[in-house]
């Protein structure tokens, strides 16, 4: 009998089919009981999930059950926690899972100071909104401070008191009728960087109302460059900037205290009522109308601003101050520098002269 041409045809469909059959029967062994094929998961398993043991207890049990009752008052932690941008945030999402039986005799709790932990939400990603507070070494602030990726984050930042909620809500429409939301943007924002001790920062605090706001729209307008400011104030009307501005000329001045070298302020003595006294008072305190107060600036920021003017690639609304300063060595601008730093003839703080008398 001569066998078919087509028999091995046969024996694959019938290996094939076995195969399949195989597999349906194997199938059933690893596919739960109440699989979903809609949901892709199993109907019981929230059931199941409830009955397993609580293991994060809330921010609500961490401050006011158990902590609220330690020497450190959590339940103040909690209300700041409240009125900031990491009010969803858990207790337990840095300090890990803590509630158990038995807690009080458990490790303490996890105090993460790296900033790993920091950057699993502040990590520049794309896909992530900028108004989260995206980590940059770039930025004028961490570049002062020469702040890394590495760099231990709360030295500067507390977790538990970050930036109001207000203030993302403020951006971009501050109610010019109320303060509270110009305080918050203010206290939030501007002044983690613009306060005494952090270098390349000018102190805004008391300077004339007409400067803040010529200030502010130059740098949003693009006729001043800045990265940071640019950025910040692009998204700003002139009603913001005004209430802004407002917000800070009447507030107290207060010098940033730098230590000084007596030769270079007694250089810069000179070269201040030679060059800027006209302008800016005998001794640097006159801040009235577009003119603003260069005393008890610091020295950094100081240099900064006069290296600025003197290189001729940095741009400007005008050429006033770079016809001023033209002509300085470094030397001389140090000796500026120190010599504002030093609040010469004046006490370290209080609000600045309205005539420069």
């Amino acid at each position: 009998m001569i066998p078919s041409p087509r028999s091995h045809l046969y024996r694959l469909v019938l290996l094939l089919v076995a195969a399949i059959a195989g597999y349906i029967w194997i199938k059933g062994w690893f596919v739960p009981d109440g699989w979903d094929e809609q949901k892709w998961f199993r109907s019981g398993v929230l059931e199941e999930l409830k009955q397993q043991p609580v293991v994060f207890s809330g921010n609500q049990t961490c401050t006011e059950g158990c902590h609220g009752k330690t020497k450190k008052d959590h339940r103040a932690i909690g209300y700041t926690l409240a009125a900031g941008v990491h009010v969803n945030l858990g207790c337990e999402s840095c300090h890990g899972p803590l509630y158990q039986t038995g807690h009080d005799k458990l490790a303490p709790a996890q105090i993460p100071r790296d900033s790993g932990l920091c950057l699993r939400c502040h990590d520049a990603v794309a896909a992530r909104p900028r108004t989260v507070g995206l980590f940059s070494d770039s930025l004028m602030a961490h570049q002062a401070l020469d702040v890394k990726r590495n760099s231990n984050c709360i030295q500067c930042h507390d977790p538990h008191a970050p930036r109001k909620r207000m203030v993302t809500a403020a951006r971009g429409q501050i109610d010019t009728s109320g303060v509270s939301s110009v305080m918050a943007l203010a206290e939030g924002a501007c002044n983690s960087c613009h306060r005494p001790g952090v270098p390349f920062m000018p102190l805004i605090a008391g300077q004339p109302e007409p400067y803040l706001k010529a200030i502010m729209r130059q740098y949003r307008d693009g006729k001043r460059h800045s990265l940071v400011m640019g950025d910040l104030l692009k998204a700003y009307s002139n009603e913001n900037i005004d209430a802004l501005a407002k917000y800070y000329a009447n507030a107290i001045w207060t010098s940033s205290g730098d230590n000084t070298h007596p030769d270079l302020v007694s250089a810069g003595a000179a070269l201040h009522q030679r060059r800027c006294a006209g302008c800016h008072g005998p001794d640097g305190r006159r801040a009235v109308g577009l003119t603003p107060r260069l005393a008890g600036q610091t020295i950094s920021y100081t240099l900064a601003q006069i290296n600025g003017f003197l290189d001729p690639k940095t741009q400007l609304p005008d050429e006033v101050m770079r016809m001023i300063v033209s002509g300085l060595s470094s030397r001389d601008a140090e000796a500026l520098a120190h010599f504002y730093a030093a609040e010469p003839l004046s006490a370290k703080t209080g609000r600045g002269y309205g005539n420069g008398d």
